[in-house]
């Protein structure tokens, strides 16, 4: 088997798909969904009539432990359905496959993904670190681990901010 790719949006909006000769490619429909421009829907719809793209829904049970691992790592806030979907996917894969790697621009799906040791691609080149995040109240000083209720100090109701507690460099 070669080598099997799990593409987010940004995979399509640029030409990266099109540079990966005899490789294999995984997206959600929900991905597919969020294709709005003709030129990327184009490259999504070619992959798929030369079987070179499927759509693959995720595992509930899953998805729940990724958006567990997204709440613990601090990235979950900035993560929408359709972005826990693709990672959980990526998980499955990831534990049946050995050359997996999950391609996006989104440097929180890249975050969360590689927390979870799932090899990552960002075609912009921009995600160097991972990193681990709390939030802080900038009027008491509290800190969470996880984001509170509507991002609100539980001790002071002022709005809490996103903070890096720790980065480590991406494993390539």
């Amino acid at each position: 088997m070669g080598k099997l790719y799990i593409l987010d949006t940004g995979a399509f909006l640029s030409t990266w798909t099109q540079k990966q000769i005899d490789a294999e490619f995984i997206s959600t429909p929900s991905v597919y969904d969020e294709l709005k421009n003709r030129t990327s829907r184009n490259r999504a719809d070619t992959l798929i009539s030369l079987d070179k793209l499927s759509l693959i829904s995720g595992n509930p049970q899953v998805i729940k432990k990724v958006r567990d691992a997204a709440s613990e790592f601090g990235d979950r806030v900035v993560l929408s359905d359709t972005d826990i979907e693709l990672i959980a996917v990526a998980l499955i894969y990831n534990q049946e496959r050995e050359s997996v790697m999950l391609v996006s621009t989104d440097l929180a799906v890249l975050n969360t993904a590689a927390s979870l040791s799932i090899k990552i691609i960002d075609p912009k080149k921009r995600m160097r670190k991972t990193i681990l995040w709390i939030y802080r109240c900038e009027a008491c000083g509290r800190t969470e681990h996880r984001p509170p209720a509507n991002l609100e100090c539980p001790v002071c109701g002022t709005i809490m901010h996103r903070k890096s507690k720790a980065s480590s460099k991406v494993r390539k």
